[in-house]
């Protein structure tokens, strides 16, 4: 089961947002007197956290790293690497005098790692609903499919 976990695609892909994640809020600890540098730093430290969660659950397996909880942790970190890579960005913009290949670094990455929190929400959705695009199948009315109990 472990080996299954770490094979998946959703493994990889966290591997890399933890990657992304790390990059992102490590170029810019120079800059931490700034708000908005602190948001990118906290966006960055508990998207690697959370990335570095969900690969030990896919690991070891538990069920619970996937459905709803998945899809709303990736959705909310999707909008707040959003907002970090754009609070990175402007300081890139508002201090252009200053920016060192670590702030651009920072920026990238922040870019990067929201484009792959986006996919995570992706595929968290995917898996919330089984795969299956389209309404939930039905049974027939008034009775449990199937069954020779009847709901009289």
């Amino acid at each position: 089961m472990a080996a299954e976990g770490i094979k998946s695609g959703a493994f990889v892909l966290r591997f890399f947002e933890m990657i992304f994640a790390i990059v992102a809020f490590s170029t810019v600890v120079d800059y931490d007197g700034l708000s908005r540098i602190k948001f990118v730093m906290f966006t960055g430290i508990t998207g690697f956290i959370i990335a570095l969660f969900f690969m030990i659950a896919y690991a070891v397996g538990v069920g619970a790293a996937r459905g709803i909880f998945a899809l709303v942790l990736d959705a909310i970190w999707a909008i707040f690497w959003l907002a970090a890579a754009g609070c990175a960005s402007s300081v890139l913009t508002d201090y252009s005098d200053y920016a060192t290949s670590k702030l651009k670094a920072s920026v990238a990455f922040s870019w990067l790692a929201w484009f792959l929190w986006c996919i995570s929400t992706f595929l968290s959705f995917k898996d919330w609903r089984g795969g299956v695009s389209g309404p939930a199948p039905t049974g027939p009315p008034g009775g449990i499919p199937n069954s020779s109990v009847s709901m009289v």
